[in-house]
């Protein structure tokens, strides 16, 4: 029988540690914040907080370390135009996301690490680099945890639904819905104390992006006018809904 990693009411210092260890608060600032002073710039340090026998709240995500999955509010953004992401939050690229979210991404980054969610880039960005440059299948740098997305949402008629986020996405090149997504946590990147899927609003990206926390590995990744709304599948604009990522591999 899997037991879940021991974290309920994981806060303050331990998870500022945590943050630590995990490359997204910069060590030198782990003393002020484990010794009573104040916590890093990304602010007051949440509680991870047990909600269920497997399940865990952290800020506006919710752990189910049985299923290895977070889930987050989000809300319908698009309906009609080119994808260039999945999920923005609301100072990233709204208008270009399929969905926005209020949720923060450091939050989710420490609750993906906390679900032993592995980032990487790997090769995903050859497509986009010279020849000289791409790392190729068999480079050392590895593609992070493969994982799946789904929305469930409510109508205001009290209806519900559930979709794989890829059945609201068309593929504009060949005029058909897009495939099966495959999407990887890469992870994004801490550049000058900053970390870039934060400052960017950038979650979850079509159009590949090293800044966000997950990148499509679907062909064509590399143009940003492959991908759009299929609109006839998605509920109508301001629905609002939870977002589910769930680990499918490492």
């Amino acid at each position: 029988m899997h037991t879940p990693a021991p974290f309920d009411f994981l806060g303050g210092a331990a998870l500022v540690l945590l943050l630590v260890a995990a490359g997204l608060v910069p060590a030198q600032e782990q003393s002020a914040a484990t010794s009573g002073g104040a916590v890093p710039p990304a602010g007051a340090a949440p509680k991870v907080e047990k909600i269920g026998d497997h399940t865990y709240r952290l800020g506006e995500i919710i752990i189910d370390a049985a299923e290895k999955a977070v889930s987050l509010p989000v809300e319908v953004n698009m309906r009609e135009g080119v994808l260039e992401y999945v999920l923005v939050g609301m100072k990233g690229k709204v208008h270009e996301s399929l969905l926005v979210t209020k949720a923060n991404p450091m939050e989710l980054a420490v609750a993906l690490k906390l679900c032993r969610f592995q980032d990487g880039l790997g090769d995903l960005l050859d497509p986009m680099l010279p020849p000289e440059e791409r790392q190729g299948p068999a480079g050392k740098a590895k593609r992070g945890s493969e994982v799946s997305l789904s929305v469930d949402w409510q109508a205001v008629d009290g209806s519900k639904g559930s979709s794989p986020v890829h059945a609201w996405i068309t593929d504009i090149k060949n005029n058909k819905p897009s495939p099966e997504g495959l999407w990887h946590y890469t992870g994004s990147r801490i550049i000058e104390g900053h970390f870039l899927a934060e400052s960017e609003g950038s979650f979850i990206a079509l159009y590949l992006d090293p800044n966000a926390l997950f990148n499509s590995a679907l062909s064509g990744n590399n143009d940003d006018e492959r991908w759009g709304t299929l609109t006839e599948q998605i509920p109508p604009l301001g629905t609002k809904a939870t977002l589910t990522i769930r680990r499918l591999s490492h």
